[in-house]
């Protein structure tokens, strides 16, 4: 194609001799300039409020979700606090129920201390140092790790053993 050829195109011409006049309709404010900036505007709200509605949604998705959360968390700490008020009223109760056992054992004791005559006194002290003993002798016993031997069971080779082992 040829230059002139390329010229005598009917919509290249147009194109070319309204080539400015947008620019015109902007700088001037032309009615058919404005229309299409309004348009435009237009358009563009439209879709940065899309966008923005959007967003927010997803947003009130999101915290829908952490409430739904928040609700599970405080219904579990809810049933928590009623079963631990539940085992310390148990427990008070308990505890109640050996003050009152331990202030009647009080009592009878210092009623026995109040007696003339201590010889109850003197059949527990030797109760306990009998008790003392006899565990004393149980441990040591199996500390050691001595065989109790009859002569039923056991032979003169066993008792042999037992006197070399130590």
């Amino acid at each position: 194609m040829s230059r002139t050829g390329a010229t005598s195109r009917p919509e290249f011409r147009h194109a070319m001799a309204h080539r400015f006049d947008n620019q015109r309709d902007l700088l001037f404010g032309n009615a058919i300039g404005k229309k299409r900036e309004d348009a435009r505007k237009v358009d563009y709200a439209q879709h940065s409020q899309a966008m923005m509605e959007a967003d927010n949604d997803k947003l009130v998705d999101d915290l829908e979700a952490k409430v739904g959360q928040l609700k599970e968390i405080s219904l579990g700490i809810r049933k928590e606090a009623q079963v631990s008020n539940s085992i310390l009223d148990d427990m008070s109760n308990q505890f109640s129920k050996v003050k009152d056992m331990l202030g009647g054992t009080m009592k009878r004791l210092g009623q026995i201390m109040d007696q003339k005559g201590g010889k109850h006194m003197w059949y527990m002290v030797l109760f306990v140092l009998f008790v003392f003993f006899l565990m004393y002798m149980l441990y040591g016993s199996a500390k050691r790790g001595h065989k109790i031997v009859t002569m039923t069971q056991g032979t003169p080779a066993d008792v042999a053993d037992l006197d070399g082992a130590e």
